[in-house]
């Protein structure tokens, strides 16, 4: 994970969080301020892979953690 987070550019490394924290459902959004941007779907896609990896979501993306 965190390879995933900390990738170039470092900068969004919280829009990374973010995503991963709406996928495993802690967060209701990854709402990002200017002058950031959202991160692509590509990357986002790289989140998601990565979660699975760590156990953290099933291979069909659900989480597997209860809050």
């Amino acid at each position: 994970m965190a390879r995933v987070f900390y990738a170039d550019p470092a900068v969004d490394m919280h829009n990374r969080m973010k995503e991963a924290l709406v996928m495993m459902g802690k967060l209701p959004r990854a709402a990002v301020r200017p002058p950031l941007v959202k991160i692509s779907q590509a990357e986002i896609e790289r989140i998601r892979a990565a979660l699975i990896a760590a156990g953290l979501l099933d291979r069909a993306g659900r989480s597997l953690r209860v809050a």
